[in-house]
């Protein structure tokens, strides 16, 4: 478990530590652990944690980016080019069901493209429509069917679970060449 989210919990669960607010909300929605996603609706709503109007990021949201950030942070590690890593960051956090979505899918295009193709991932701006979602760029030294096929691959591996998610994930190519970026 993520260090940061630990120690909110633990918090969390301290005598004294829960807004009166909670406890109708918690014993609508179950147990002490759905806490979080509370403070983060009320961070939303309200502009804090304690919903004081406050603009700052309150623990709850910053833990809730930390895997986000630890997944941004990998991608280099593969050799995947981050752009905008903020905007993503955002993206995740209104689509927290993406994240492992994106993690599938990236490391299903390191695996299928390592060494023939530069990798990036950012946060694609539908022009013709109001739409935003993470893109997986692929750019290859050269093209062939092989590339297509192979993109047609990493989409198998995440595909079947875009139906019931709260977003949308894409892997492409614009047929820029790698020397090109």
């Amino acid at each position: 478990m993520n260090h940061c989210l630990a120690e909110q919990r633990e918090t969390d669960l301290q005598p004294g530590a829960a807004d009166p607010r909670d406890f109708w909300l918690l014993s609508a929605v179950g147990s002490a652990e759905t806490k979080l996603s509370i403070q983060l609706y009320r961070y939303l709503e309200c502009g804090s944690v304690t919903g004081e109007g406050s603009a700052s990021v309150g623990p709850a949201s910053m833990a809730l980016t930390a895997p986000s950030n630890q997944f941004l942070e990998s991608l280099s590690e593969y050799g995947i080019k981050v752009v905008d890593p903020n905007s993503l960051r955002s993206y995740f956090l209104a689509h927290q069901d993406m994240l492992p979505i994106a993690e599938s899918a990236c490391g299903a295009a390191f695996l299928f493209f390592k060494g023939i193709a530069k990798l990036s991932i950012e946060l694609y701006r539908d022009p013709e429509e109001d739409d935003e979602y993470p893109m997986i760029w692929v750019r290859a030294k050269e093209y062939d069917s092989r590339i297509l096929d192979r993109i047609q691959e990493v989409r198998r591996e995440y595909e079947s679970v875009l139906a019931s998610s709260s977003g949308w994930l894409m892997v492409g190519t614009d047929f820029r060449l790698q020397s090109d970026v």
